[in-house]
This record gives structure tokens, C-alpha cells and sequence, in this order.
């Protein structure tokens, strides 16, 4: 799994089990600094 996978995987078990993400928690909690690339993806 590349580093873009997993990141996909993470927002999706992320938004699973809050109910949404922003771009900060994104970042803050992930290191996901595009996340409408990720959503995209």
C-alpha cells in the first residue's frame, strides 16, 4: 500500500469514526496536508 492509500484509508476511518474532518484535523491528526486531493483520490 503506497503512502497515498494509506492516507486515503486513514481519512475514511477518520470520517468513520468522528462523522467529518476539516483540513486543520486533517493536519494536526493525520499529516494530511491536501486533504481535498485525498478525497478526491
Amino acid at each position: 500500500m503506497n503512502q497515498k492509500q494509506t492516507q486515503c484509508k486513514q481519512i475514511v476511518d477518520y470520517i468513520r469514526n468522528k462523522g467529518c474532518i476539516t483540513s486543520l484535523e486533517a493536519y494536526q491528526n493525520l499529516k494530511v496536508t491536501q486533504l481535498a486531493a485525498r478525497i478526491t483520490d
